[in-house]
């Protein structure tokens, strides 16, 4: 009876404790179904015109690698007249960015995958007991939240990454909102309807739980978004930005502008203080990328480049 009053069309329901239970496997769940029919559904053929045009507009126009090799490019060919010379040094460049690349994979991919085992152990071990007891409005939550940190286990193992991953970013921010509710609900259970606080082993797991989802959302949210080391880009000046290689969270508060606030506060600036402009920003790259646009009409070759924004 408690189960099914979660999909009814009353949103005071949430003030029973096992409606707000419920929601805690209902959620990560949906989710999860979400991303299970993005990866096992079929993408159409890009030999469709439609299909085309909407791959182009949910990209990047310019990506930061496109615009930072047109601009080694050309300040290379400036300083040398033939391929020969421009080579080496982009060699190399791809060499430390590779490196830096799997440094970065590695630091965000360990505490990820450390945290989530032992949450996948936790979950697991509550879901054969759950099994034992025979309920089924625990076994469904428990399972959902055993299915929601398996994946989160698994997806940096087959899926490296050394930039935020944004699917286990919405995951944990689900699991954030719904661990909080059912903190919050037992506080609410207590003063309005004076129903005693459960076991102290269970707010002990509630928090901890909590504690490990926000331990995740840090190190996702302070992991660059760019795999940039500003202190040798290119060996070429003003190739790095610290709008490239600032985090989720510098890019949400403009964090990455805070040091130049506070130089401009105790001193006057110069020009030499503030940084260059992102390379995917910069006039000389988005003219040598808008003219391999290809398009019919100049507003459909406008479009093509300024979808991704507008979107």
């Amino acid at each position: 009876m408690c189960f099914l009053s979660v999909f009814r069309d009353n949103e005071k329901e949430l003030h029973v404790l096992c409606v707000r239970y419920a929601w805690r496997g209902i959620l990560p769940a949906l989710f999860l179904v979400v991303l299970c029919l993005a990866y096992l559904l079929p993408s159409p053929p890009n030999n469709y015109k439609l299909t085309r045009r909407t791959k182009r507009s949910l990209k990047p126009f310019l990506t930061l690698e496109d615009a930072r090799y047109l601009l080694a490019t050309a300040a290379t060919a400036r300083e040398h007249d033939n391929d020969a010379d421009r080579q080496p040094l982009l060699l190399r460049t791809e060499e430390r960015e590779a490196q830096l690349k799997r440094q970065m994979s590695l630091r965000l991919t360990v505490p990820i995958v450390v945290l989530a085992l032992l949450e996948t152990i936790h979950w697991m071990g509550r879901f054969a007991y759950e099994l034992l007891i025979g309920d089924v409005l625990s076994t469904f939550v428990v399972g959902c939240q055993l299915a929601a940190w398996s994946y989160t286990f698994t997806r940096p193992l087959f899926r490296p990454t050394a930039t935020p991953p944004f699917d286990l970013l919405i995951l944990l921010l689900i699991q954030l909102g719904t661990a909080s509710l059912g903190l919050s609900g037992y506080l609410y259970d207590w003063y309005a309807e004076k129903i005693p606080f459960p076991g102290a082993v269970t707010i002990l797991g509630e928090l901890v739980d909590l504690v490990v989802i926000l331990i995740l959302l840090v190190v996702i949210m302070s992991t660059p978004l760019e795999t940039i080391d500003p202190r040798n880009s290119l060996e070429i000046n003003n190739l790095a930005s610290p709008e490239d290689y600032t985090t989720i969270w510098g890019w949400m508060t403009f964090g990455f502008i805070g040091p130049l606030i506070e130089k401009g506060s105790e001193t006057t600036l110069s020009e030499n203080d503030v940084f260059e402009l992102s390379p995917h920003h910069r006039a000389d790259p988005l003219l040598r990328k808008f003219a391999t646009v290809k398009g019919k009409t100049l507003m459909r070759r406008i479009w093509t480049a300024n979808a991704f924004d507008l979107l």
